[in-house]
């Protein structure tokens, strides 16, 4: 193959590995948008006391437990919800009432218990390593199996 011929054949080779990863990228960029997007919805709701909608929102999405890593719930009332498998790493729930929740193997590694009232939940095989607890209410809790 001639030199120019060989040169521009190598020049389209880049140029479309190039578009390859400039549509990779929008696909991320687009992937985390909606992750954010579908996050800020299930706060909503739960803020909104309508926690069997944001499970349903996350089945319908294919989704096994709620990813809410960071999310601000302080104050919310989640008495009873499902949060079974639930990523609540690093949220702050800070004032919450988790009384009789189901949180049962989720991830509540550094988040922010205080003042919460876990009375009666079930926090069977969870994660609370690095959470603050400060004045939170386990009365009755369910802690087999957590990591404290």
């Amino acid at each position: 193959m001639p030199l120019p011929a060989l040169l521009a054949v190598t020049a389209l080779a880049g140029s479309a590995a190039l578009s390859g990863r400039a549509q990779a990228d929008s696909f991320a960029r687009k992937t985390a948008a909606q992750a954010a997007a579908h996050k800020a919805r299930l706060v909503e709701l739960l803020r909104a006391g309508r926690g069997r909608d944001a499970l349903e929102l996350n089945k319908a999405e294919g989704k096994r437990g709620l990813d809410l890593r960071g999310a601000d719930l302080s104050g919310v009332n989640l008495f009873a919800v499902n949060l079974a498998n639930a990523n609540l790493k690093g949220s702050v729930l800070t004032g919450a009432n988790l009384t009789g929740a189901f949180l049962s193997d989720a991830n509540l590694i550094g988040a922010d218990l205080t003042g919460t009232n876990l009375t009666g939940a079930g926090l069977t095989k969870s994660n609370l390593t690095g959470a603050s607890l400060l004045s939170a209410n386990l009365t009755g809790a369910f802690l087999s199996g957590a990591d404290l």
